[in-house]
């Protein structure tokens, strides 16, 4: 029962934490830089919101797989997808801890299905580079 086989690979924590951690590092500081310089005001036509969401969406959780996955090339694409949904789990807390703090209560029941679908986006890039990893382990 312990025994892991094929098509059920152990997953290695350190290798998803420092994964998870590098998806936090790439995308907390742009939206709290832009949280800082902007404020609460909602210009969503701002140069610096889009970079930031870039940062944030794209390349966080793209750089945290390829993290993971260097820690286990075998199980890349497995190892990629844990990072960036523990990333984002860490991100969706990190803001509803923010907006406890700052006094904005609990997220609306209208966004969890933008939580979901960001889930799937981040958990989705993660793989992608843990595939990255995967491809160049071949050459």
């Amino acid at each position: 029962m312990g025994e892991r086989g094929p098509l059920a690979p152990s997953v290695d924590r350190r290798a998803v934490a420092a994964g998870a951690l590098t998806t936090l590092a790439f995308g907390v500081p742009p939206v709290a830089l832009v949280q800082a310089v902007q404020g609460g005001a909602s210009r969503s036509d701002s140069g610096l919101r889009v970079i930031a969401g870039v940062l944030a969406i794209v390349v966080a959780p793209l750089i945290g797989g390829v993290v993971a996955a260097r820690h286990r090339p075998r199980t890349a694409l497995t190892h990629g997808a844990w990072a960036a949904a523990t990333g984002y789990a860490g991100d969706v807390a990190l803001a509803v801890l923010r907006r406890a703090v700052t006094g904005g209560g609990a997220p609306p029941a209208r966004l969890v299905p933008a939580f979901v679908l960001f889930g799937v986006v981040f958990t989705s890039l993660g793989m992608l580079g843990g595939y990255a990893v995967f491809r160049r382990s071949l050459r």
